[in-house]
């Protein structure tokens, strides 16, 4: 690399980060824009003190994806602190990231043509182009692994195309997979990949392979012991927990990653898909010997098509494929040098600026992202992590989460893990019960009512969107807290309330389940409607005197049948309308409004909705009542003004 193609790399990324830093110290205390991040915080804070990979002292448990990363943290961390350990590696992390593009695009020129006077240019630009990538960059405020694992892909298929080019041992591109490894399991896909290209291209390079490739799969023996010797089993925690909720094809997966590499740069898109065809084309062409280099190329096509089927694509803005940005990149910037370096030079500058531009003019948008999801988790996590260190007044007691990161960061209590992410045997039990959980809301809540009253925490800090029907369990929970409400919400953060646990007997605890445990919304939908159509039916052309008999013995009968009923209708109305049945969500709403008139959630809801429809009068009253009711409510007050 030259010194004015470093200095320019350099200077980019520091212009970016500023800008970025900028629009978050204005708008927040500082901070991290995923509450995952935290957990690896803890987990290296923890190692400090240590504690070998403990989340809750003396419980060994792989709940970090990334044990590698949680190791620099940790060193990081010796001499910065946590918080600032994070924020400099992954500032770092966005660096390496850039010269990671510019070398594999420099070594695939080269490779390609040996003379090509663009490779060293068209490298320069492929940097420039991934550090201005904003949905890229927002990870660098993340305090995740994301940036260093991209970066460390980038390295090893340039690594890997160098050595192959120069006829070497291939022991640098073994040595950096041999660390890559302990920052993604996603790895594992290069272990498949490359054995198989090499054993194509014939014996020479299988000779000169064979000693780095022990060396990769000794990492990945080391990786399995590893989690063998922390949980028993041979992969981490997220795996059990993650793939229980998300596993299985999902073609919507793939086209909402498609669409957000689309709506980000359609340019750079679309050049993308052509170029890595064309360079595997061309290679295609190039003698025996070389064919390995389309290994890249190969790779950023199955990579996001393997992750469709373990991970959920569309939280933190597709965090788990932007992984792919400096290799794509590249793709884009080797078929323009190879296609333009016959060409004057202005050429590639003139289609760098076109590729360039969208990411600049969407910097703006990205810095105001950051900054709005690093206020998220400081308002929701954050504040809650205070109120919870004022009402615990005995550290030894613990708390059940879902969301384990920054308030086990700020609190230091020990954690009831309703996720599974850092407990061994929670993590279990999720895998165990991933028919029942898998897109049911109930049949989450029912389980997490079963790990509470397994582990019996004294209190429990739980999203109401995330538990309906577990938080609107008044015999069992009661809330002493409720987090600041963020309306204009990017990220999915809901509102988080602190409840003291009652009851641990688990009937208590799973009273919440109409019609006895059934634990699918629909099949809830299809037995409680008729109930409720019958009712309104029954109702609409009667006398007063008639309404209020039929109200009185609805109530009864239906408070007979569903403990909890009020509770469980509202949840119900809530659900119906986040399912798009807006209508039935209606229906449910005014039977609730009819039986209890003191519930102001029934009128927010049918204020919302009679506000859709047009008939803003009727709209109005509904939601004054509702903030007379619960005048303290953020959303029934936004709702109303």
């Amino acid at each position: 690399m030259k010194k004015t193609t470093a200095l320019a790399i350099f200077l980019v990324w520091m212009a970016v980060l500023s800008f970025f830093w900028l629009g978050v110290s204005s708008s927040t205390k500082a901070g991290l824009a995923i509450d995952d991040g935290y957990i690896h915080l803890v987990y290296a804070r923890n190692l400090l003190r240590g504690h070998f990979f403990e989340y809750n002292t003396d419980e060994p448990s792989s709940g970090s994806t990334s044990p590698g990363w949680v190791v620099l943290l940790t060193l990081f961390g010796a001499l910065l602190g946590p918080l600032k350990s994070a924020w400099v590696l992954c500032a770092l992390s966005l660096l390496l990231a850039g010269v990671g593009a510019y070398f594999l695009t420099y070594q695939m020129l080269r490779t390609l043509n040996p003379d090509n006077p663009l490779a060293e240019i068209a490298g320069a630009f492929a940097a420039a182009t991934t550090l201005t990538y904003g949905r890229f960059v927002w990870n660098a405020f993340s305090g995740m692994e994301t940036l260093f694992y991209s970066a460390l892909i980038a390295m090893i298929f340039g690594a890997f195309v160098w050595e192959l080019r120069r006829g070497k041992n291939f022991w640098l591109t073994s040595a950096l997979a041999f660390f890559a490894i302990w920052f993604r399991p996603e790895s594992f896909l290069l272990i498949v990949l490359v054995p198989a290209f090499l054993l194509y291209a014939g014996k020479l390079l299988r000779r000169r392979t064979l000693y780095p490739a022990l060396v990769v799969l000794s990492s990945a023996v080391f990786y399995f012991v590893f989690n063998l010797l922390l949980t028993g089993h041979p992969l981490p925690n997220t795996f059990f927990s993650k793939a229980a909720l998300y596993s299985g094809t999902r073609w919507d997966y793939l086209a909402y990653t498609i669409s957000l590499f689309w709506h980000d740069n359609p340019l750079l898109f679309l050049t993308a898909l052509a170029s890595a065809g064309a360079i595997i084309f061309a290679i295609l062409k190039l003698p025996k010997e070389i064919l390995p280099a389309i290994l890249p190329y190969i790779w950023l096509i199955l990579f996001p098509a393997a992750k469709f089927f373990v991970s959920y694509q569309e939280v933190h803005f597709g965090r788990y494929t932007v992984v792919i940005i400096p290799v794509l990149v590249s793709a884009v910037f080797v078929s323009a040098g190879a296609i333009l370096r016959k060409l004057p030079r202005i050429s590639i500058w003139i289609f760098a600026a076109l590729v360039i531009l969208p990411n600049i003019l969407l910097l703006p948008y990205w810095a105001k992202m950051t900054a709005k999801t690093v206020e998220q988790i400081n308002t929701v996590h954050g504040e809650c992590a205070k109120a919870l260190n004022t009402l615990v007044k005995d550290k030894s007691q613990s708390v059940a989460l879902h969301d384990v990161g920054r308030i086990k960061y700020d609190t230091d209590l020990p954690v009831v893990d309703l996720a599974g992410l850092v407990s061994n045997d929670v993590a279990q039990l999720i895998w165990q019960n991933r028919r029942r959980i898998k897109y049911s809301t109930i049949g989450f809540d029912s389980l997490a009512a079963e790990i509470i009253a397994k582990y019996k925490p004294r209190y429990a800090a739980l999203s109401v969107s995330w538990f309906p029907y577990l938080t609107a369990n008044r015999l069992a929970l009661k809330r002493l807290w409720q987090s600041r409400q963020i309306v204009d919400a990017t990220e999915c953060i809901p509102e988080i309330e602190i409840y003291r646990i009652k009851s641990f007997n688990l009937d208590t605890l799973q009273n919440f389940a109409l019609y006895g445990r059934k634990f699918d919304l629909q099949w809830t939908i299809n037995n409680l409607l008729p109930d409720i159509k019958a009712y309104l039916d029954a109702t609409q052309y009667g006398d007063s005197a008639k309404r209020a008999i039929m109200t009185s013995f609805v109530r009864e009968h239906l408070e007979q049948q569903y403990p909890c009923f009020e509770n469980s209708l509202l949840n119900l109305a809530r659900e119906l309308v986040s399912e798009g049945l807006v209508e039935d969500g209606a229906v449910a709403a005014r039977l609730g409004a009819n039986l209890y008139p003191q519930n102001a959630g029934f009128y927010n809801i049918l204020g919302v909705y009679t506000s859709n429809k047009g008939q803003f009068d009727l709209a109005r009253k509904y939601l004054a009542k509702a903030v007379a009711l619960e005048p303290r409510s953020p959303e029934y007050r936004a709702n109303y003004s």
